[in-house]
């Protein structure tokens, strides 16, 4: 959660400005309190960025009078493009959400060779079960997070949405992004959808957990040979075992580390329980 900016001293809102935001010039600040309102200003019109550079941030359905907002982030080496046709058919059935695709920075990969792409962590080897001990992506993992729900603030100030009209949800890389998001939100969301992923980091995700109570619906493959069904399983045992989190569905089908229409209609069912057009 940030710091209220009437706590901060000059010199702190400076490094805010720097380290978050990548805001260098501060020649317009020249009276009393212009650094609080700038500060305030780019909190509410920005992204955190961490000085890294994110790809394309599509926006999509509801940009006039929106009520509640969703992200979706794509997986590995994919981006906002990759999930654009189902950004816009959820958006066509509901016209009262606006949707957010991100894309992640290009980082070099170390299982694909350390080759670069687009990934919001690094992966150093295949997934597999033992999630309980793992620590590794945990700090990009933190950054990413920071970037998704920074750009869920902006949009909710821009619409006038209420912070807690929210769905984080992902595929993949994306989907443990979002988990790691919502799960630490400092306001819970209306929901979190978790597509072909896995409760990365868990160990250290797992102590930071403080939105127990929100409904999360994990979607999975039975042949998915990148994240295999075991490790999803493993996932939402350690949400409810280790973490005490109360609502975690889990929904399986005859695929392999994809998406299919019927997971595309069970998705638009969860979103539409968990941020209803009347409330």
């Amino acid at each position: 959660m940030s710091t209220p900016i009437e706590q901060l001293s000059n010199a702190q809102i400076k490094e805010e400005l720097r380290a978050l935001y990548a805001v260098t010039d501060f020649g317009d600040c020249i009276e009393v309190g212009d650094l609080q309102k700038k500060l305030q200003t780019v909190r509410d019109t920005a992204p955190i960025t961490h000085g890294l550079r994110y790809g394309t941030l599509l926006e999509m359905g509801n940009k006039k009078n929106p009520t509640g907002v969703v992200t979706l982030a794509h997986g590995l080496g994919d981006s906002a493009h990759g999930w654009e046709d189902v950004g816009y058919e959820l958006a066509r059935r509901m016209p009262y959400l606006l949707f957010l695709l991100p894309t992640a920075p290009s980082r070099p990969v170390t299982i694909n060779g350390g080759m670069k792409m687009p990934a919001w962590y690094d992966i150093t080897d295949m997934i597999g079960e033992g999630l309980r001990s793992s620590r590794r992506g945990a700090a990009e993992i933190h950054l990413s997070g920071d970037y998704v729900r920074s750009v869920v603030h902006v949009a909710t100030k821009k619409y006038g949405i209420l912070p807690r009209r929210v769905v984080y949800g992902g595929f993949s890389q994306g989907a443990a992004v979002a988990l790691s998001t919502g799960l630490t939100a400092h306001v819970a969301p209306a929901g979190i959808a978790c597509m072909s992923g896995y409760l990365a980091a868990a160990a250290d995700m797992v102590p930071r957990i403080v939105n127990k109570a929100v409904p999360i619906t994990m979607f999975h493959g039975r042949q998915d040979p990148v994240v295999p069904l075991a490790v999803a399983h493993e996932s939402k045992e350690i949400l409810e075992k280790d973490a005490g989190v109360a609502q975690v569905d889990f929904k399986e089908y005859d695929m392999q580390h994809s998406a299919v229409p019927q997971e595309i209609d069970d998705l638009a069912a969860f979103i539409s329980r968990v941020l209803p057009e009347k409330f």
